[in-house]
Formats: structure tokens, C-alpha cells, sequence
């Protein structure tokens, strides 16, 4: 609970203390009650009485379900008004909390500590009370007298705020609202059907070479198995499709396994030319391709051979005597019982690999993966009926072990060679951080353990958990964020916020590479980091740091690259909805903006917790504000970047373009694709590679939520189909990692 400051009242305290009265001014406004976590209540004071109760009467209704539509016309009115005076009057009365024409330092901060509480923020490096005292000390700087003024006038209100309303110009889509509507509704034109297949085809291009190209395996496979084996009379075409099915399977139980082997998709990764046909990407969305493949051919094998079976039975002798069934090995299909039928090496083996998949497939779902990994692993290596499955060789000799020795043989080795070096030693924890979903966590670097930016790295005692680390190479301790998610990392998170348990030692496998390794392949990145996905990020730019601070001059203070350095500038965008995730990294960025004096990193963060509609216009005020005298943001406690609040807009919105020409397509752009973001960093590098001749390919590297991946990448590739010609020939190379 916040100690209350002096600008509670001697009468007020008497009639209430000041825990009740604060518990009043909480139920009554519908805001949350403090729970004690530095990192969910934000500073607040005590107003006087009649200030509390006009508060109460404001943002009670204007904060719960059933808003204020006082207050949402105010806030609307600042998102949409052009003229700086209007907009400073509303923001006056509303501030103005008594409506006596005069603002009060207490009611300032009574109602921004309400903003804040509701919109769940808290300020980093400055307390609220002092941002009210810089307010009303900077109407007149000087002033000998250190005390702040006791209220203030409008046209006092005017020469403080009018700077931060000028800069906060309303937006052009919120000057199209009208007023009491807190968002407002962007209408796209539909795409034809030739502009979406053109649009998807250039999406997923590495995807559908690589589709192609596998089902072209496939479609082989069969239909030389198919035309191996002739018509048989008793059988028909069940035999062919019965062992066309089995090929199948076979051709994909190598598949299956490849792209498990992370050692040799780090290397494919390595071939750039291989970009463009194997989406390295999603190697797991392959391997469980492929084991839909088998799975589906295995069925229909088991269901043609139950249908040979049968028709085995019920041919007449004739016909038997015909039929390529009648060997010495599968006489048993026509004289021999049902129990011995099933007795027999193939079905039972059959039968085995049926229940195998049967238990396997549901432990696939996401939910028990979550909660159970354990079990979704253990039920992954019940593959040993298939490897004996062909051994009695009804129709043709056993092939098996030679579509999977060789997958099998690498996956074993690479194994075995990460298990030894493991193993070899472990490594100690030598501290932790532990928040309510979230733990950092600081161990000794083993000897001989390299890694490169970017690379994943997998954390066990006995169970192996792949982590992307948040540690420069250069680093002298390996750092992991991690984002409790399932069992196995809510465990780890329950032993180690206890308290006085000694630190467990943990074995390091790995590290294996990841896609946001390829970053130094570009001279342009975007990396956008959703939540705990910040990690790989972290690790890039703490080595961007390091390499920075060896090329800074001594004397000047400048950086200065070599030519071997190929990165030349950075765009970073974090978001996540838990504010204080963005303590982890602020002193690191801090220290790369104080090195940047060429502004190489442009840094931006959003807070997703808190929506940007008219409700947050006040806090955006008093943010631009600050800002103005401080180069810091108050939020986040960042130098040079301002948090956002809401979700970037990659696609909604008119951007800015910082080249000319493009001014006179202003209406087929705009038509044509709305991913402001994406074009605002293509006209930045169109300007900064004008006269170059190749165009320019910017890497765009996400680690996130599905959701957000999915996002991103739409439109990237919607940039890439309909506005990479009006950009100067830029182009965005899209990489993903999801977690």
C-alpha cells in the first residue's frame, strides 16, 4: 500500500484512515485493489474530500461496463479535434475535477493515478507526485520559489500542455470518428480471386516448391510400387494397393525422422539458395506431414490386407490356384484359422503399430503436449513393431531398415554425440529471478560452450526443453528467459521461488541453430518479439552491443563498422502485455542507445494490456509531456523510445514516405496495401539504397505467438505481391519462430 502524501488533509485523515478511504475510492471507481506487487499498482495519493468525491462521480461510471459518455466524448474529442485550443480545453476540464476553472496539483494526481490503476501501468524511474510537480513548476521555470503552485489556470493549462498536444497530433483515421465512438472501423476492399491465389502464392512460395516437390516423392513411390505387382484374381487390386500403401509408409518414415535431426537442418539453414524450396521454418509442421502420411497409408494397408484376407477364404480352388497368394508363406491366409492368421509376425505386428498410433496420435494435441510433454515424448518412440513388421517377407523381401537405417543412423549418432558432451559436465545455477509466470534464469557457462545470436539451447536434469538464449557470446553467464507453459516448467517455477532450497545443477545439450540466426546475412532487419519471444532478440542486439562498444572510438565516441559487418541497421519492435517483461532488457537497450549516436536501432514497444482507444488519451498526454523533458520514457524507463500503447499497426493507417515519387500513387498504395510499418521501414531503406543496383531485401524475424506470426507474415507477403515495386524494389524476407 502507498504511504499517503501531504496532500491528504489533517480533516480528511480524521474522518477516514487513510487505508479505508482508499478502499472507498477503489470500490467506488470499479478500479482493482493494490495487491503489494510493485509491478501491478501504480503510485496514488489521497485527494482531498471534495476532489475524491467528484472523482468518484467521474471515472466510477466512466471506467466500468457502462461508460461515462461525458468522459468518452473528452477523450474522443482530443483523438479527433484539430484545433489545438479546443483540445486543450477539454483536457483541461477533464483534469479540472472540482469545475471550479481551476486545476489543483492533487486533482491531477488523483485522477492519473486512477487512469493508471485501471489501465493496470506503472511509472518507472519517476514517482507521480514528482511528474505533478514538474507539471505546475514548468509554467514558470523561473521562479525562485521551489514550491510548486497551488493551481492553474486555463491559459497557464495552455503554456503547459501545448507542446504535448502539438506534438500528439490526432491521426487520421481517429479525425474520422465521430464523437462518443471509441474506435473507429476501417473498410479494405475486397480482393479478387486472382489477387488472393497471387497474393498466397507468394506467401507461401518455399512451401508450395517444398509441396511439390514431396508429393511428387510421393505420387513416384506409389506408382512404381502400383506397377510392380500385377492383377491378381483372388486378391484384385488389394495387393497393389496394399503394398503401394507400404511404400508409402516407408518413403515417409525416412521423412518423419529428417527433420527431427536439428543438426542437420542448422546446416541445410546454412545455403541460403535452399531458403527459397525448404521451409526451415516449419520442419515441425513436416515431420507431422509426414507422420499424417504414414498413418493414413498404414490404415489403408491393414484395411486392403483384412479385404485380401477374406477374398482368400471365399476363392474357389480354381482361383486359388492362380493366385500369386498361393505360396507356401501365406497358404496360412486360406487354411488357417483367424486366431492363427493374427498370430502371424505381420498382423500382429500390424495391429501393434495401429495401437501404437492410437495411443500416440491424441497425445499430440496441443493440450496434453502443454501439460503432459513427458508422455507426448514417450509415446513418439513406440516405432520398434514397424522396424520387424516386413521381416517375414509374405510377398517381397523386407525394406524397412533400408528407407530408415540411414535417418535412424544420423538421428541415433547426433544424439549419442549431444548426450556424451552433456553429460560429460553439467553446469551450475548460479541465480534465479522469478515473476508470476516468467523465471530468468543465470547459469555458469559451461567450458567449451560456444554458441552463436540466436541459437537454442535445451535445459534438463533427465527431461530435455529447448530454450532460445537471451545471453551474448560474449556474456561471462548464459541467461534464459522462460515462460511457464506446461508441467514441466511449472514445476521448475514451483521449486525455485522457494525459498532456502539450494539451486539445482542442470545439463546443457545443444546449442542447435534457429531462423533468427540468418540475421547477419542483411544489412536491414526488422525483429519483432512477441512476450517471452523477445529472448533470441535480446541475445542479438546484447552482441550488437559488444561489438559496438569495440568499434566506438575512443576520442569521438562514434561507432565505426567494418566492412565485414554487413548489419547496418536494426528495427526492433517488442510487445507484451505484462509491463514489467520490459525491465529484463531496458538496461541494455539503454546502453545501445547511448552508443548509437548514428541511430542504427530504432527501438519501439507496446504495451498490449492497454487498448489505445480515447481512454488512454490522457496518459499519451502526460507521456509526450514528460517526454519533452526527459529522455526517458515513464513507463518503460527507456531512453529515445516512447511505449506504445495497444498493438503495432502493421495494417491499418496512411504512412509517411520519405521519397517522392511515391507521393503521386498515393491512392493506388493506399488501395493496394495498408502495412504501415512495413512500408514506413521500406521507405527508409528505399532513401538511405537510392543508386544502388540491387534492390534491397530486408530480414524480418519474429519469435511469438501464433497469432501474431500469422499476422505478420500476411502482411509481409501482401507488402511483398502489391507494394514492393512502388518501394524502390525493397522486399522483406520473412522468418519465424513460434512458440
Amino acid at each position: 500500500m502507498t504511504k499517503p502524501v501531504s496532500c491528504c488533509t489533517p480533516s480528511s485523515v480524521a474522518r477516514s484512515s487513510p487505508n479505508d478511504l482508499l478502499d472507498q475510492y477503489v470500490s467506488i471507481d470499479g478500479l482493482p485493489t493494490p495487491n503489494g506487487d510493485e509491478h501491478q499498482s501504480p503510485s496514488t495519493c489521497l485527494p482531498p474530500e471534495s476532489e475524491y468525491s467528484r472523482i468518484s462521480n467521474i471515472l466510477g461510471e466512466s471506467f466500468t461496463s457502462s461508460l461515462d459518455m461525458k468522459f468518452m466524448e473528452a477523450c474522443t474529442t482530443m483523438r479527433t479535434e484539430t484545433d489545438p485550443d479546443k483540445r486543450l480545453r477539454v483536457l483541461f476540464d477533464l483534469f479540472d475535477v472540482d469545475q471550479n476553472q481551476r486545476l489543483t496539483p492533487a486533482g491531477l494526481q488523483a485522477f492519473l493515478a486512477a487512469t493508471m490503476a485501471h489501465h493496470n501501468v506503472t511509472l518507472s524511474g519517476v514517482e507521480l507526485q514528482d511528474i505533478v510537480h514538474q507539471a505546475f513548476r514548468a509554467v514558470y521555470p523561473n521562479e525562485k520559489d521551489i514550491h510548486p503552485r497551488e493551481s492553474l489556470h486555463f491559459d497557464e493549462f495552455k503554456v503547459l500542455f501545448g507542446d504535448a498536444l502539438s506534438t500528439e497530433r490526432p491521426s487520421r483515421q481517429a479525425r474520422q470518428l465521430s464523437i462518443g465512438a471509441s474506435r473507429c472501423s476501417v473498410v479494405h476492399k475486397k480482393r479478387s480471386f486472382r489477387e488472393t491465389l497471387r497474393s498466397g502464392a507468394v506467401q507461401y512460395q518455399a512451401e508450395l516448391y517444398f509441396l511439390a516437390l514431396y508429393f511428387s516423392v510421393n505420387g513416384l513411390a506409389f506408382g512404381l510400387k502400383w506397377a510392380s505387382f500385377p492383377y491378381d484374381i483372388v486378391a484384385g487390386h488389394m495387393a497393389q494397393l496394399a503394398k503401394s500403401c507400404a511404400q508409402l509408409v516407408l518413403v515417409n518414415a525416412m521423412f518423419v525422422l529428417l527433420p527431427m535431426s536439428r543438426s542437420i537442418v542448422g546446416y541445410l539453414r546454412t545455403f541460403r539458395l535452399l531458403w527459397h524450396i525448404l521451409p526451415f521454418d516449419r520442419h515441425i509442421s513436416f515431420h507431422q506431414l509426414a507422420g499424417s502420411v504414414m498413418l493414413i497409408a498404414g490404415t489403408v494397408h491393414t484395411v486392403a490386407w483384412l479385404i485380401i484376407c477374406v477374398r482368400a477364404k471365399s476363392a474357389t480352388n480354381q482361383d486359388w490356384q492362380k493366385s500369386i497368394l498361393n505360396t507356401h508363406k501365406i497358404k496360412l491366409l486360406r487354411y488357417a484359422d483367424w486366431l492363427d492368421i493374427f498370430a502371424a509376425l505381420p498382423m500382429w505386428t500390424g495391429v501393434a503399430m495401429l495401437g501404437c498410433a492410437a495411443v500416440a496420435v491424441p497425445c499430440t494435441l496441443a493440450c496434453v503436449r502443454r501439460h503432459n510433454f513427458q508422455l507426448f515424448w514417450l509415446t513418439h518412440i513406440l516405432f520398434l513393431p514397424f522396424l520387424v513388421h516386413g521381416a517375414a517377407a509374405w510377398i517381397a523381401p523386407p525394406q524397412a531398415w533400408f528407407w530408415v537405417a540411414g535417418p535412424l543412423i544420423v538421428y541415433v549418432l547426433e544424439r549419442r554425440f549431444r548426450l556424451t558432451s552433456v553429460f560429460g559436465e553439467q553446469t551450475d545455477l548460479k541465480k534465479v529471478q522469478v515473476t508470476s509466470n516468467a523465471m530468468v534464469l543465470y547459469l555458469k557457462k559451461p567450458r567449451g560452450y560456444t554458441f552463436q545470436p540466436g541459437m537454442v539451447p535445451e535445459l534438463s536434469t533427465f527431461e530435455w526443453h529447448p530454450f532460445t538464449i537471451s545471453s551474448a557470446p560474449e556474456d561471462e553467464l548464459l541467461t534464459l528467459h522462460i515462460r511457464v507453459a506446461g508441467d514441466w516448467t511449472s514445476a521448475l517455477h514451483n521449486r525455485l521461488k522457494q525459498q532456502g532450497i539450494p539451486l539445482p545443477s542442470v545439463a546443457i545439450d545443444g546449442p542447435v541453430g534457429a531462423p533468427s540466426m540468418e540475421y547477419a546475412n542483411y544489412s536491414t532487419v526488422v525483429l519483432i518479439g512477441g512476450g517471452i519471444g523477445v529472448t533470441p532478440f535480446a541475445s542479438i542486439l546484447k552482441h550488437l552491443l559488444h561489438v559496438w562498444e569495440q568499434h566506438r572510438c575512443p576520442i569521438c565516441g562514434s561507432v565505426q563498422l567494418p566492412r565485414r559487418v554487413k548489419l547496418r541497421k536494426v528495427y526492433f519492435y517488442w510487445i507484451t502485455k505484462e509491463q514489467h517483461h520490459m525491465e529484463w532488457f531496458r538496461d541494455m537497450l539503454n546502453q545501445l542507445y547511448d552508443l548509437d549516436s548514428d541511430r542504427r536501432l530504432v527501438s519501439q514497444t507496446y504495451l498490449t494490456n492497454v487498448v489505445d482507444t480515447a481512454k488512454s488519451e490522457p496518459l499519451k498526454l502526460i507521456q509526450t509531456f514528460m517526454r519533452a523533458r526527459q529522455d526517458r520514457d515513464i513507463f518503460t524507463g527507456l531512453q529515445g523510445s516512447k511505449m506504445n500503447m495497444g498493438r503495432p499497426n502493421w495494417y491499418d493507417g496512411m504512412p509517411s514516405f520519405p521519397w517522392k515519387y511515391v507521393q503521386e500513387e498515393r491512392k493506388l498504395t493506399t488501395k493496394r496495401c495498408r502495412a504501415v510499418e512495413l512500408k514506413n521501414i521500406a521507405g527508409a531503406v528505399c532513401a538511405n539504397t537510392r543508386g544502388m543496383d540491387e534492390a534491397e531485401e530486408v530480414g524480418v524475424f519474429l519469435c511469438g505467438p501464433p497469432g501474431l506470426d500469422r499476422d505478420v507474415n500476411a502482411n509481409v507477403d501482401k507488402f511483398n505481391a502489391n507494394c514492393h515495386r512502388r518501394s524502390g524494389g525493397v522486399r522483406f524476407s520473412y522468418h519465424s519462430e513460434k512458440f
